[in-house]
C-alpha cells in the first residue's frame, strides 16, 4: 500500500483512498504513477478475490477494477462486492472497470455488472483525475436500467 498526502491533486478537497485491481504489473505501475502525480493515496491487489477481501477488510473511497484477471475477473469481484455492500446495508463504493478491450457491447457490459464507469487502457492521467473528481463526491450516480437502455 502506498500512502501519498492526500488534498494535493488539483480536483478539490480529499482525495479518496483507491483500490487498484491489476494484475498486469506495467499496468499497475503505469496507474501507481498517475495517482501519485495526483496526490492520491491507494493500494493495490492483483486480483478479483484479493479484491473483495480487501473491500471487506480496508474499504476504499473508489475502485480502479481491472476485467480481465486470473482467479476472479472484475465483473465476478464486483458482482461479490455489491453483494456484499446490500447485506450490510452499506454506501455504494464506486467501481471504475478499465479494460484493455474497447469492442462494442464492453461498457454495458461493465455497468451491468455493477461498475459506475468505464475507462480504456492506457489510461491518461487527464482521463482517470477527471474520473475520480466525477466519482469522488460519494454521490450515488449508479447507473438504472432506463440509462443502461438509453445508451
Amino acid at each position: 500500500m502506498k500512502a501519498v498526502p492526500a488534498g494535493g491533486d488539483g480536483l478539490k478537497g480529499p482525495a479518496p483512498h483507491v483500490l487498484i485491481v491489476e494484475d498486469n504489473e506495467v499496468n499497475r505501475i503505469l496507474t501507481e504513477q498517475i495517482l501519485e502525480r495526483l496526490e492520491v493515496s491507494y493500494a493495490t491487489t492483483v486480483n478479483g478475490e484479493l479484491a473483495v477481501r480487501h473491500f471487506v477488510d480496508h474499504p476504499p473511497g473508489i475502485i480502479l477494477m481491472d476485467i480481465s484477471m486470473p482467479v476472479m475477473d472484475g465483473y465476478r469481484a464486483t458482482e461479490r462486492i455489491r453483494e456484499i455492500e446490500a447485506e450490510r446495508r452499506l454506501k455504494r463504493t464506486p467501481i471504475i472497470g478499465l479494460t484493455a478491450h474497447a469492442m462494442e457491447g464492453d461498457r454495458e457490459k461493465c455497468l451491468e455488472a455493477g461498475m459506475d464507469d468505464y475507462l480504456t487502457k492506457p489510461v491518461s492521467t487527464a482521463r482517470l483525475a477527471e474520473a475520480l473528481a466525477k466519482w469522488r463526491t460519494g454521490a450515488d450516480t449508479s447507473p438504472t436500467a432506463d440509462s443502461l437502455a438509453a445508451q
